[in-house]
Formats: structure tokens, sequence, C-alpha cells
């Protein structure tokens, strides 16, 4: 598995950044993508629908990110993406209508769907 961290101010900045790593030949399958309310999520939703990539998202109360150069960071208003190159046979997504249930119920719905998907599971969720 291969992997980038963006870290961006604007769309259009992750946008770039975005095509510079397709262009140095990376060919991303998967990215998780956390981002400030701030932004414009229909217009992102939009931006990256360019893209072959699966995308896993959530907005947050500040966007976390790490690497070697930089350490940890936290910083507000900001976009994070996680470009993957995994294998697309080892990725699953499901939408689960959860209202009402309580949180045993729903985490048992989600691991047997999961189990049933996949010898050997991870689940990440987002609400």
């Amino acid at each position: 598995m291969k992997s980038k961290i963006i870290h961006a101010h604007s769309i259009d900045n992750l946008t770039e950044q975005i095509d510079h790593a397709l262009a140095k030949g990376f060919a991303p399958t998967l990215s998780f993508l956390y981002l400030s309310a701030h932004y414009d999520i229909r217009q992102l939703i939009a931006q990256l629908n360019q893209y072959s990539f699966y995308v896993f998202g959530a907005t947050t109360a500040g966007e976390f990110y790490a690497d070697k150069k930089m350490g940890v960071q936290e910083e507000e208003e900001s976009i994070v993406c996680m470009l993957l190159k995994i294998d697309p046979s080892a990725i699953a997504f499901k939408l689960f209508g959860l209202e009402g249930k309580e949180y045993y119920q729903a985490g048992r719905q989600i691991g047997q769907w999961a189990q049933k998907q996949f010898e050997d599971t991870t689940v990440i969720t987002a609400t």
C-alpha cells in the first residue's frame, strides 16, 4: 500500500495537489477526506467526481494530519486528504439507516455486514 497526505486550504488547491500526484504517476484507488464545514461540500464533490478513486469523507471540528516532515498538526478550516493505492477488491462501502437503533444493535448490524464481505475485516465509520 502506498499513500500520500495532502493538506490544503481551498478546494482548488486540493485538486491541484491531487493532479500533481497523478501527473507524477501515483494512481490512488481510495481517498480519506476530512474537511472543515467551512467549505462548500457540493462544490468539492463536483470537483472530486473527475477522479477515478473512491472517496470516504466527513466534516470535522479540526483537521488532523501527520507526516514525517511536519509531525502531527491540527488546523481549523482546512482540508486533509490521504490518497491510498490499495487493491480495490479489498474495499466495500455501505450506507446504513441507523435512526432509532441502540448503539449495540447498529454495531452488530454493521459487523455482520462486514463479515459477509470479507474473511478478515476492518470497519471505518462516519456519522
